[in-house]
Formats: structure tokens, sequence, C-alpha cells
């Protein structure tokens, strides 16, 4: 018998075909790994986030971090993408930073929450169990992984966020959500908190766009860096997970890395490297770890000032990844990854911002 106080049960959750779900009401409750629908009793406190500070997501054990509006500068210079490409520097290619662009001041005029650390396998969980949701990976049964051995990707069966191939606990980030499945999770969420009327009007749980991403990766500096620390790649060592020095028992280690150990050939779990490993928002992996899916679509000529919907099919990816080398661990480098690719270096943070209308 499950005891509800202050809460009128009055109904389940409608599944609706394909990866999407709906309820019959906007009020939803989840109670022992059920969701149910309720109605909101007098009794309850309505404390809704407040701009100036941080909101704590109990239930999920996150803090969201109160980013304020401001200015700053999204893309690269030159200089920097030379860098990148760089053997001896970035040890990337040309390539992979011709779509950055030059530095354009862009204002964020509204501020918002943005998630201080990637949404963890544990947190996924409390989603998947609350709507019996199945992911891409999990659907199609086979996904792509990338085998550090041969240094290709190949296809892998059974490899899913519940089993990524490498280790992992419920406080590493999740893996192998595609861009969908990250957006599931967003407006199961929104669904929720604002049953609790803890939603401010006109605001939404969703992922980042682009430009509020760099903004809050960037922590509040004003001056244009590589990294949000500065452009010394080396002192990045004990801030993030990426392609270090480590190496499997068959000494195997990820091509082009750097010279120092970072502690974790895979994924760290989220917030590993404490104080050091957060920017001056207080933000944790911001770089390195795992890619972290964007709300916008992919404009292989730059990044947007505003949320870009034109590429429904592709989706920018920011930050890098345990597996990527320094040029591609700078603020302003973006990845980009097709709307239904899970990947095992592939992850989300969630931000409580202005509502989008998507263009799916």
């Amino acid at each position: 018998m499950v005891l509800l106080l202050v809460f009128s049960v009055i109904g389940g959750l409608v599944a609706s075909a394909g990866d999407s779900y709906h309820q019959r009401s906007d009020q939803i409750q989840v109670v022992r790994g059920e969701v149910l629908e309720y109605k909101l009793a007098d009794c309850c406190d309505r404390i809704q986030p407040a701009a100036d500070k941080d909101w704590r997501l109990d239930s999920l054990g996150l803090t969201m971090k109160w980013i304020p509006p401001g200015d700053f500068f999204l893309g690269s210079t030159q200089e920097e993408r030379s860098w990148a490409a760089d053997p001896d520097g970035g040890k990337g290619e040309a390539a992979w930073a011709t779509d950055e662009s030059d530095p354009l001041e862009v204002r964020i005029a509204q501020g918002f929450w943005i998630g201080q650390t990637t949404i963890t396998r544990g947190m996924y969980r409390q989603f998947v169990e609350a709507v019996n949701y199945q992911t891409k990976a999990e659907k199609d049964g086979v996904s792509r992984i990338f085998n550090i051995r041969t240094n290709l990707w190949e296809d892998a069966t059974g490899v899913s966020w519940r089993n990524p191939g490498y280790v992992q606990n419920d406080d590493h980030p999740v893996v192998f959500v595609s861009w969908k499945d990250a957006m599931a999770f967003c407006d199961w969420l929104t669904r929720r908190e604002r049953a609790m009327n803890r939603v401010p009007v006109g605001y939404e749980y969703r992922l980042p766009g682009e430009a509020e991403w760099a903004y809050a990766a960037r922590g509040g500096s004003e001056t244009h860096t590589y990294f949000w620390w500065g452009d010394d790649f080396n002192e990045g060592k004990g801030r993030l997970n990426a392609a270090g020095a480590d190496q499997m028992a068959d000494e195997s280690r990820w091509i082009n890395g750097y010279d120092w150990e970072d502690g974790f050939i895979y994924t760290s779990p989220v917030d590993y490297y404490g104080a050091p490993g957060r920017n001056d928002y207080g933000l944790a992996d911001m770089l390195g770890n795992v890619w972290e899916w964007c709300y916008d679509g992919y404009d292989p000529a730059q990044a947007r000032a505003a949320i870009w919907q034109d590429d429904a099919k592709m989706r920018i990816l920011r930050g890098g990844s345990y597996m990527r080398t320094p040029g591609s661990l700078r603020v302003a480098n973006r990845g980009r990854g097709g709307i239904d690719g899970p990947r095992p270096h592939r992850g989300f943070r969630v931000v409580l911002a202005p509502a989008v209308e998507t263009s799916l």
C-alpha cells in the first residue's frame, strides 16, 4: 500500500507511440517509481526558483546554478584554431574548427539556471522507471562504440545507458542517450516540476542553447580564452577527464593524448575533481568527461546567438569527452550528432530557462 500525503491520485500516465509520451493533465508526480497524476492540495508549499539564487532539485540530487544575464564572445580567433590543429598544441585537425567563426559578441538577456553537473545514470533511471521509457539504443539493440585498441568505430550489440561497455555507477554521467532521449527526460522533468508549481512562468527544463552553454562554460569571464581557466591547457591538470596518459591493462590508450594521467580512461563520476574542476559559476565538468547535447540544430557556418533549429536532424554537442584531445576541449569547439545518435561518450545537462517552441 502506498500512502500519499496531501495528494489526491486521479489516474495514470498515458503512453503514446514512438519516443514521446503525454498525460491527461499537466500535473504528474513520481511515487515509488510510478508516475501518477494528482491535484495539488491547498496546503502544499509552492516555492519557486528565485533569480540570483541556486535551486536544488532534491529528488534528483541536482543543484541548478543561477546564471545571470551578461555579455560574452561566441566563437574563436584564427590563432586559437591554428593552435587546436597544431600537432604540438591542440593535437587536432584544422577541419574540426572550420565551423567556429570569428568571435561574435553576444548578449544573454535573460538569466537562467543550469545543472551543476551532467545528468547521471541515477538521475536518468528515475525518469526511465517513472514512465517506463526505452532509449533509442535499447530499442535498436545495437549501437556504435569506439574501440580503444583498434582506434575504430564499430557496431556493438546490447550496449545502452545501462551497459555502456565499460564500468560505471550511478554517479557517472548517463551515456548512450540520443538527443531525443535527452529531450524526453527534460519534458518529464518540466511536467513533474510544473505540477508542483516549481517552474517560473514562461520557463521550462530543456537542453541548453549553444550560446547558453558557451556562456555558462566561460564562468562569467569577460576575457576570451581557450579554456574556462585560461589559455594554457596544462593548467587543466586536476580539473578534467579526457584523453590523458591513462592506460588499459594491455597498455592501450587514447591516441594523441596529453602527457599526464587524469585517473580515468572512460567516464569519471560527475564533479570528481571538486572545486578545481568547477568554473567560477560553480559548474563541474564543462570540458571533458562527456559531450553534452545542446538544443540547437547544427549550422556549419557558425554558432548562433539564439537557438537555431533550421537543421532538425543534426544537433550540437559541446564540451568534448573522455576520448578527446586538447583542441577539442576548448570552450569554442563545436561537435555535432544525428538526432537519433546515441554514443558511449555523449550525455547532457539541463537548464531551467525561457521556453522554446520546438521545430519537431
